[in-house]
């Protein structure tokens, strides 16, 4: 429970320091059938793998182009199993948008992807129930998504996203 605990510390500290990097805090969700890749850079040579069979916790930071920078990752069914970044010589890790994602929070109730980063903007999409959506850039309290069927792109607020796979985020 103390490692919990700490860990949690350390991800509130995290996302405080990258919030400036427009980071956010997802898991994987890659349905391919191989090892999701991380790479060296966006469309780089892949740096290391992860099975794709298990849901992993990332946090992300700097979208550019379809692509997020690694910053952790970890396994959230064992708080000690931190999973160590290797292979870039770089020191900075990449994945595809495509391979990972969050849920929506608005339970039982209907939903609007907006056209812009703003409640008062156009609603693009409407949707009832939670859905699953892939991360594509942040602006302050707003994400960009694309639907898990990839066919509906739009801004929600990131108090409306479930960024662990098991849990349902009251």
């Amino acid at each position: 429970m103390k490692k919990l605990a700490l860990l949690l510390i350390s991800c509130v500290i995290s996302m405080t320091a990258l919030a400036q990097n427009n980071a956010i805090s997802a898991y994987t969700n890659d349905n391919s059938g191989s090892a999701t890749n991380i790479r060296c850079a966006p469309k780089g040579e892949v740096a290391m793998t992860i099975d794709s069979d298990n849901q992993y916790m990332l946090l992300l930071s700097n979208p550019q182009d379809g692509w997020w920078q690694v910053e952790d990752i970890y396994d959230p069914t064992d708080e000690d199993n931190v999973i160590s970044l290797k292979g870039s010589k770089t020191g900075k890790y990449f994945i595809h948008y495509s391979v990972v994602g969050f849920m929506t929070r608005n339970y039982g109730s209907n939903y609007s992807l907006r056209e812009k980063p703003s409640k008062k903007s156009k609603a693009v999409y409407t949707f009832f129930g939670d859905t699953f959506v892939h991360p594509i850039e942040v602006k302050g309290d707003w994400v960009k998504v694309k639907t898990g069927d990839m066919k509906h792109t739009g801004w929600i607020e990131s108090v409306m996203i479930c960024d662990n796979p098991l849990t349902t985020c009251p």
